[in-house]
């Protein structure tokens, strides 16, 4: 019975239990395992084989089998009888985190971010600078060495080398050009048969000529006009005898005001009194550039034009030439042409008229050209001439001289004498007293009295109700050559009226 129902109870042969204890052959266990390795494979599929057959896998790098052989009857790929089959771990595997260490490194982000925020808001504070500032420190000798350059440099400045007298030598007021030096003279003895001054009759015997004239026209050898480029434009002062010829080449220059400079660049109307020398004069001593106000600032003073038309020929011919120079750096040779034209003209109309004719046509072109840049002043304008020529003459009364004589008596002097006029305070209004002697609160008008000017010159100078200063020549006259440009006040200190000055006021007692 038992070999008809072919049962095996013992543990041999290489068959495997089923879950009823009864063996099934090796086939039907072959059949039942594959499905089980074929779901573990489908779970835990291995790493792809490299494309390299030749090459060992990763797991395996000795090259030997993946799974050890198989001992006894088993097939390949059996495992043993009781082994628990384990899928294969895979190659790479990263543990995922877990949500709260997510929501940990997200708060901590939050935070941080927070604090940049409110690090980024606050304003930065730079560091205060050292109480004790930093010190350059050299050796001893290297100080002395210093010292001693600086005082020679000192010394050197004061010396200045002038040349000597000559006498009988009257200096060209004409030449008040701008060169780099103040002045140079140099002094050349040429021999009669260089300079043959006989043969020149257009040369008198003493006189000035420019250079380039000069020597174009007189010097047959030794001087030449490409010789003396730096000194163009300036005169040349010649004496002669019969053996020799005396040449005295004297340079004369002083610097334009910067101003006057600025004003020409700007094309405004220039004076030609701040032109000449004493005005040059003054501008170099810095005696015209700025004045003390009442706020006890500095005002800049305009270019002064109360002696501009009383100007002599001379001067006035040496401005023009200056001005054109002027114009013709800063605005091209034709407009220089336009005013050399034009100055021609005036030295013109001086002869054929008179001088206080042609310094008013001259003034009345070159104001109407600097308001107008298309005028042209380079011929004749009838119709100011006409306008001008016509005028009534002006009481113009010339500067007072400060000659040591006394002038002769006229016949009004010996009639009898008259009566001497009262003094009138600027002040008050009231007599015989001065602004700086004045003790009233009231002027006669019933206003306050004005204050007197601390830092003025004058100590009689009052300050009006804006913080300037009265004008003295309208509080006299009731006009002032400045005009509109005068940095001091116009008006009445008595009774505050702008139409007069204080002289003029009827308010006076």
């Amino acid at each position: 019975m038992h070999n008809l129902h072919n049962l095996n109870f013992g543990a041999s042969g290489s068959g495997r239990a089923g879950t009823s204890g009864l063996q099934s052959p090796p086939s039907t266990q072959q059949q039942q395992h594959q499905p089980q390795q074929q779901g573990h494979q489908t779970l835990h599929q291995p790493p792809a084989q490299p494309a390299n057959p030749n090459q060992p896998h990763p797991a395996n790098p000795d090259g030997a089998p993946a799974d050890p052989p198989a001992t006894g009857g088993d097939p390949p790929g059996a495992a043993a009888v009781g082994d628990e089959v384990h899928p294969p771990a895979p190659a790479n595997r990263v543990d995922l985190p877990d949500a709260h260490a997510i929501e940990l490194q997200t708060a901590e982000l939050v935070v941080l971010r927070a604090r940049i925020a409110q690090l980024e808001a606050v304003p930065r504070v730079d560091a205060a600078p050292p109480l004790v500032p930093p010190v350059l420190f050299a050796a001893p000798e290297v100080v002395d060495r210093a010292r001693e350059a600086a005082a020679a440099t000192r010394d050197n400045d004061k010396k200045m080398l002038l040349p000597d007298i000559i006498p009988g030598f009257k200096a060209n007021s004409l030449d008040v050009r701008e060169y780099n030096t103040l002045f140079t003279v140099i002094h050349i003895a040429l021999p009669a048969h260089l300079f043959p001054i006989s043969l020149h009759g257009s040369l008198a015997p003493s006189g000035y000529r420019p250079i380039s004239e000069f020597c174009s026209s007189h010097c047959t050898a030794g001087i030449r006009p490409a010789s003396l480029v730096p000194f163009a434009g300036s005169s040349v002062l010649v004496s002669s005898s019969r053996q020799s010829a005396n040449i005295l080449f004297f340079f004369f220059g002083s610097a334009i005001p910067p101003k006057v400079e600025d004003a020409f660049k700007n094309f405004r109307y220039v004076p030609y009194s701040s032109l000449t020398l004493a005005s040059r004069v003054k501008a170099a001593r810095g005696e015209e550039d700025f004045v003390l106000n009442a706020q006890g600032g500095f005002t800049a003073k305009s270019l002064d034009r109360r002696s501009e038309k009383l100007i002599s020929t001379v001067d006035w011919h040496a401005a023009a030439r200056a001005a054109e120079e002027q114009i013709r750096f800063h605005h091209g040779i034709a407009r220089a042409e336009a005013f050399a034209a034009h100055h021609k003209l005036v030295m013109d109309l001086g002869r054929s008229h008179n001088w206080d004719i042609a310094m008013e046509y001259d003034v009345q072109q070159r104001e109407v050209a600097a308001l107008n840049p298309s005028h042209d002043l380079s011929s004749l304008d009838l119709a100011a001439l006409t306008i001008i020529a016509t005028r009534p003459a002006m009481n113009i009364s010339p500067p007072s001289s400060s000659s040591p004589k006394r002038s002769a008596p006229s016949d009004n002097s010996l009639q009898a004498p008259r009566k001497r006029q009262r003094s009138h305070c600027f002040r008050c209004g009231g007599q015989d007293h001065f602004p700086a002697d004045c003790k009233a609160e009231l002027t006669v008008s019933g206003r306050p009295v004005a204050k007197l000017a601390p830092s003025a010159k004058s100590k009689h100078a009052m300050l009006a109700p804006n913080g300037r200063q009265f004008c003295f020549s309208w509080a006299r006259h009731a006009s002032c050559s400045y005009g509109s440009a005068c940095a001091n006040f116009h008006g009445c200190s008595i009774c505050g009226d702008l139409s007069h000055g204080a002289g003029g006021c009827k308010a006076q007692s």
